[in-house]
């Protein structure tokens, strides 16, 4: 069965359970830290070299990241739901990394809803 990538919604949207949702989240944010993310820019490198997607900060708002190319999604049909929580986490990971405070990320958009990006917010815990 092919996860990533595949344009069959059966083959990947079962895989997006709200039980699953959890685990996806944490296994991004464990794949990340022990790499050497030092800023915005290596995790921008990252995502880009390991074909995760393009991340960008929006102008707007820098508690605000965009990913267009998404691993998850960006070659699937949409879903109707918010699939994107291996993203959420590997962001979330490295922010904690590059600032030292507990962070969480949440996805406000997403491909598989329809939309152009996934976007994500980030809320820094305790602040």
């Amino acid at each position: 069965m092919q996860v990533f990538g595949s344009s069959n919604e059966n083959a990947y949207g079962n895989m997006i359970r709200p039980d699953r949702e959890a685990a996806m989240y944490r296994a991004g944010k464990e794949l990340i830290r022990p790499l050497d993310i030092r800023d915005i820019e290596s995790l921008a490198g990252y995502m880009r070299r390991n074909h995760v997607g393009s991340l960008e900060i929006d102008s707007r708002n820098s508690r605000v990241f965009k990913v267009s190319n998404c691993l998850t999604c960006s070659t699937m049909e949409q879903m109707g739901r918010k699939a994107c929580f291996f993203e959420a986490g590997l962001i979330a990971g490295a922010l904690e990394s590059i600032y030292g405070k507990m962070v969480y990320v949440r996805e406000t958009k997403c491909q598989c809803i329809g939309d152009d990006v996934c976007e994500f917010e980030v809320i820094f815990r305790g602040n």
